[in-house]
């Protein structure tokens, strides 16, 4: 079995001769700037009816696409915010870059999503906003995290870039809060070529003002909002048109990993949030002997991704007492996130169930 890594452009591979015209005939037609500037809002509205929002405005990453999202949602210096314990470090980067401040709440034994009663536990009178992150595809309890921020007067942004096509009875994720952001880096559910783009998506029309007028000057508290490249934009346009196959292939994949690894002793699979239909960027899982695991798979061709490192080990104003965020640390040490990309053939999730199973046998 070839190695079978978490970061497959199986797909792009795929599309390669379509990827080569439609580009082509776009340089044809492409007279100037105004013309690639057309592209980019053709995907803002491709991307805005998958979604069903309101509106799309694309940037060139996750990370930008966040900063935006806290300055339209009117976070500046000095102000906090509530971010889960798990995230990528753009989540905090973010906001730290803004001079705001960062205020760690643990995520929840079922799902690794932000944990609603820590939430509630963390609150603070400078606080002015919570970042949902749907972690991996997992989807928060956004029902809870609206009622908390409504209760203390707070918007909520919506971490997706794990979760496109993930959904909360029937309406996807980036949809359920103020506002939403996600990422087009290569190893997410939609990609690019060159790694890079992102977006920012919302229901409230108040957030196309704000986010028109923030980047009308290019620059706002230090920050420099590139558009997405030319490149970028043509591969996301072509691919999105094949999210429909892709997502029925997401759930396969789910559906072939859960039914194999559901009864495996040593390992804990994830509970869906009530409602929720997770389309997951990598297949997650715990298992208390996750590095032999790892190790295991990896000497048998299969890369897994690294668990993030808890957010309180890098960012905040002070380092907090590790034993605040239980979950947080048994994700630290237990967390393994198997691959899941796109058409990954169903021989290959055996062929990975397989050898989780011979590691975990005594």
């Amino acid at each position: 079995m070839p190695a079978i890594r978490f970061d497959s452009i199986k797909l792009d591979k795929l599309l390669k001769e379509e990827y080569s015209r439609y580009i082509g005939q776009a340089l044809e037609d492409c007279a100037g700037l105004n013309d690639l500037n057309r592209y980019a809002g053709e995907f803002e509205t491709e991307f805005s009816r998958y979604l069903r929002a309101k509106f799309c405005v694309v940037l060139d990453s996750g990370t930008s696409s966040l900063q935006l999202a806290l300055l339209a949602s009117g976070i500046g210096k000095n102000d906090a915010v509530i971010i889960p314990a798990i995230s990528h470090p753009a989540t905090a980067w973010a906001v730290e870059s803004l001079g705001a401040k960062v205020i760690f709440a643990d995520i929840s034994q079922s799902d690794l999503t932000i944990d609603p009663d820590k939430i509630e536990a963390a609150m603070r009178k400078d606080v002015k906003a919570i970042i949902a992150v749907h972690l991996y595809g997992m989807v928060c309890d956004m029902a809870s995290i609206n009622r908390i921020a409504k209760r203390h007067r707070l918007k909520v942004i919506e971490d997706a870039c794990h979760s496109l096509g993930s959904t909360l009875n029937g309406r996807k994720t980036g949809t359920l809060g103020d506002c939403g952001i996600f990422s087009f880096a290569y190893f997410k559910t939609l990609s690019s070529i060159k790694g890079s783009g992102g977006c920012l998506v919302s229901q409230n029309t108040a957030y196309k003002s704000n986010t028109g007028k923030i980047l009308a000057s290019k620059y706002r508290n230090n920050v420099e909002f590139k558009d997405p490249s030319f490149l970028d934009i043509m591969i996301l346009l072509k691919k999105i048109k094949f999210m429909a196959k892709i997502e029925e292939s997401k759930i396969n994949i789910q559906n072939n990993y859960f039914g194999l690894l559901r009864k495996a002793a040593g390992l804990t699979l994830l509970k869906p949030l009530t409602g929720s239909r997770p389309m997951l960027m990598l297949y997650p899982l715990l298992a208390k002997n996750r590095d032999l695991l790892n190790k295991r798979l990896a000497t048998s061709g299969v890369l897994c991704a690294p668990a993030y490192k808890p957010l309180y080990y890098m960012f905040g104003e002070s380092k907090p007492d590790k034993r605040s965020f239980p979950v947080a640390e048994r994700y630290f040490r237990e967390a393994l996130f198997l691959p899941a990309f796109p058409f990954m053939k169903s021989d290959e999730v055996s062929y990975i169930a397989g050898v989780i199973g011979k590691a975990l046998r005594p």
